[in-house]
């Protein structure tokens, strides 16, 4: 079996700014279905705007999306499966990463033949 991380996290570290990242709720008015759920935010990559899944965003602090049978990412544990939302430069397309945000991992997706 593969080795997981517990949620919640510890606070990830940034890995473009080196500094520990903050934990956030989303929106309770979140319309995608995230409303309430925990995840963790670089405050200065969200002052410049970067982040490829929305400004700032590192990752969820929870197990949704980390399944058996995902791929490892680069820390030998369970990635997590998501799909990036509209309002992210790769809209609607699925992907696996770090889970836990700390390794940098991250890989598309594809389902069925193509």
């Amino acid at each position: 079996m593969s080795q997981t991380y517990t949620f919640p996290l510890a606070p990830p570290t940034c890995n473009t700014h080196n500094k520990p990242c903050t934990r956030q709720r989303v929106n309770p008015n979140n319309a995608k279905g995230n409303a309430g759920r925990p995840y963790y935010i670089c405050r200065l990559c969200d002052a410049d705007n970067r982040g490829q899944f929305g400004p700032g965003f590192v990752t969820s602090d929870d197990a949704i999306g980390v399944y058996e049978g995902n791929p490892k990412c680069k820390c030998d544990a369970l990635s997590r499966l998501g799909k990036a939302g509209c309002d992210t430069t790769i809209a609607g397309q699925w992907f696996v990463k770090c889970a836990a945000g700390v390794c940098g991992y991250w890989a598309p997706v594809r389902f069925g033949r193509g």
